[in-house]
């Protein structure tokens, strides 16, 4: 009975030892043609001209970069109404998670043990 009730086990099995061959056979064959130069086609006309332009043009400095902050940056995500709901969240599930675990622990009575 137990090898009928198991049988799935098998099959399931073979189809992740299939996907994990797969996974790992399939970047190293796609990787072997990457470093073909004939198969870049060669920049001309509009593409040429906007990756020369891109090229020549400054870095752009990021507000994170450059000291400025707008004016609900500076604020602490946990002062926020959003952290203050998070908070509350995790301390409603940490309460119920204790108040659970100490309520499971009474002893089963049951007529078979």
């Amino acid at each position: 009975m137990r090898a009928r009730s198991m049988a799935w086990v098998r099959g399931i099995s073979a189809i992740v030892a299939l996907l994990f061959a797969l996974t790992l056979g399939t970047p190293p064959a796609l990787a072997a043609g990457a470093n073909d130069t004939a198969a870049k086609p060669a920049r001309t006309g509009l593409a040429a001209a906007a990756a020369a332009r891109v090229a020549a043009a400054p870095p752009v400095r990021l507000a994170q970069d450059s000291g400025t902050t707008s004016s609900g940056g500076s604020r602490s995500f946990f002062r926020s109404p959003t952290g203050m709901a998070a908070i509350a969240l995790m301390v409603v599930g940490g309460g119920y998670a204790i108040y659970s675990a100490h309520h499971d622990q009474k002893p089963v009575k049951s007529p078979i043990r």
